[in-house]
């Protein structure tokens, strides 16, 4: 039953923006260029309908699967939360949300998640208002980060296969079909937003990752997932956010407003292409997650792990500034000679 959830997933995710697409543009959901965007054309956004459906109907099918009995009730937790969060950001495609708004019913979604979590595992009340503000800040950064084509679905691939196997080594099948169903949906939609431009996952589909990567990660630690495990596929896109609101911050700007400060877009700016950016985020983070799994590997060493996820996340953001750094030298040269 699991292996037919994750085809289930895969499948719907890749057919439903055949039927999307032209419901979308009849509503008139298009994204247009601003100072964050990496498209200079207008583009229909909003098809994150499609693994937000996907991922909706496999969970489902799931939650169906004695495999998963045990942690059922966690399937449930991830599969509700992911779907409410990304109701708030097809709100917020069709018609807008006011930013005040949207935060408020983020950090209530992640009152809801800690809350309920907490009450299932037996865990810590103190631990709450982090889950609240991990989830809602997860949302943002996914949100955030969705800035060129197949980083997000690149982004949920690597992260839904690591929990997956963090979920197998640590023998917890629900988690295994968690990150199995989160990795099919978003593969089901890269083919859409690399080979058909112009196709956007919209704020329902980055809150989906934000919210389904979130929820997971809460429930897995909770259920007794080391914590470098479960931080460790998120490291690169926070810290890639985080340096990238203190850089702000420091000169002076507006940190949320429209910008294309993260390093992924500079490496774009640099040269890159949208794939090469992307796939250049992927495998810092693919490494960042197995840097996680010393965690599981030998659970004392959690020092080490986290020593090995800061390691591999400070090398992506060094390494991306001294590409970024030297194409500017590059064209400072090329400048001198003309």
């Amino acid at each position: 039953m699991a292996s037919l959830a994750v085809v289930v997933t895969l499948t719907l995710s890749l057919s439903l923006p055949f039927a999307l697409k032209p419901l979308l543009a009849r509503w008139g959901v298009v994204d247009m260029p601003n100072d964050r965007s990496s498209h200079s054309l207008p583009a229909i956004r909003g098809v994150g309908m499609a693994p937000l459906l996907a991922f909706a109907v496999g969970s489902l099918v799931l939650l169906g699967s004695a495999d998963t009995d045990e942690g059922a009730h966690l399937v449930s937790i991830v599969l509700v939360a992911a779907v409410l969060a990304s109701v708030i950001g097809l709100i917020e495609d069709v018609c807008g949300l006011p930013v005040l708004g949207r935060a408020a019913a983020q950090l209530l979604l992640g009152v809801s998640v800690g809350g309920i979590v907490t009450v299932e595992s037996g865990g810590t009340w103190w631990l709450v208002p982090i889950y609240a503000l991990s989830f809602a800040g997860y949302i943002n950064v996914a949100n955030f980060m969705d800035g060129v084509d197949g980083i997000s679905g690149t982004h949920g691939a690597v992260v839904g296969a690591s929990f997956a196997l963090s979920g197998a080594l640590t023998g917890q099948l629900w988690l295994v079909g968690v990150g199995a169903l989160i990795a099919a949906a978003f593969i089901g939609f890269l083919p859409w937003n690399l080979l058909r431009k112009g196709t956007f996952l919209g704020d329902v589909g980055s809150y989906l990752l934000g919210a389904s990567i979130a929820a997971a990660a809460i429930a897995g630690f909770a259920s007794g997932i080391p914590l470098m495990a479960v931080v460790g596929p998120l490291a690169v896109y926070l810290g890639d956010s985080m340096s990238t609101v203190f850089r702000r911050v420091r000169n002076g700007a507006r940190w949320y407003e429209a910008h294309r400060s993260h390093l992924y877009q500079r490496l774009t700016d640099a040269g890159f292409s949208h794939i090469q950016s992307a796939l250049f985020v992927g495998v810092f983070t693919a490494f960042s997650a197995g840097a996680g799994y010393i965690s599981i590997a030998w659970p004392g060493m959690w020092l080490a792990a986290a020593f090995a996820v800061v390691l591999v996340s400070g090398s992506y953001l060094v390494s991306g500034a001294v590409i970024v750094a030297r194409a500017r030298e590059i064209v400072v040269q090329e400048g001198n000679t003309e």
